[in-house]
């Protein structure tokens, strides 16, 4: 039983290094980039849910100490944690190159006017990825709302995903050429779509 109390303090430790670095992350490529308005509000977001996270994980680690026979039900909570953060984890990178430097905004900045004009989609924000795959991709954003849904179950006062907020991902050598992207009307079709 202690050996599975220590177990569990150690990946709740382990957890807690990787959301702070993740935190860190965000803040450092925000003071050292320019970012479109979607990117930047994920950027506060994954913040936010950080400090919430990395909070709720010290308290936990005083309630295990505590109660020990409570072991399963806290793995659980510690899982569906992890869950979530490894889930967000594959965003962080591709978003963070997607500054404004590398990015068609013109276009990017019409298609946001484009989606907004569609019923229902006024509060639609696409967070533009950059990615290494020579294709336009647009990512399922339910798996992380639903994880962050379940992530609400465990910590108190955690904002559910934002609403209306998609991912795209652009081939990192495509970024500034023009008629290669309008690819990214079909990818806006998947999101759309996905709602």
């Amino acid at each position: 039983m202690q050996h599975d109390l220590e177990s569990l303090l150690r990946d709740a430790a382990s957890l807690h290094r990787f959301i702070t670095f993740l935190s860190e992350f965000c803040q450092e490529q925000e003071g050292a980039r320019t970012y479109v308005d979607s990117s930047r509000d994920f950027f506060k977001y994954v913040r936010r849910l950080a400090r919430l996270t990395r909070s709720y994980l010290q308290a936990f680690v005083d309630e295990a100490r505590k109660a020990p026979k409570r072991l399963p039900q806290n793995r659980r909570k510690l899982v569906a944690i992890k869950k979530f953060w490894t889930v967000l984890h594959a965003f962080l990178k591709p978003a963070a190159d997607a500054d404004t430097l590398h990015l068609p905004l013109p276009l990017l900045d019409f298609l946001h006017e484009q989606l907004r004009l569609i019923s229902g989609r006024s509060d639609a924000k696409i967070v533009p990825l950059l990615g290494s795959d020579l294709n336009y991709l647009q990512y399922p954003h339910t798996e992380l709302s639903s994880l962050a849904a379940d992530l609400g179950q465990v910590i108190p006062n955690v904002q559910a995903f934002p609403k209306g907020v998609g991912f795209i991902e652009l081939p990192y050598s495509q970024g500034t050429s023009f008629f290669t992207n309008v690819l990214l009307y079909h990818e806006l079709g998947h999101f759309v779509l996905e709602d």
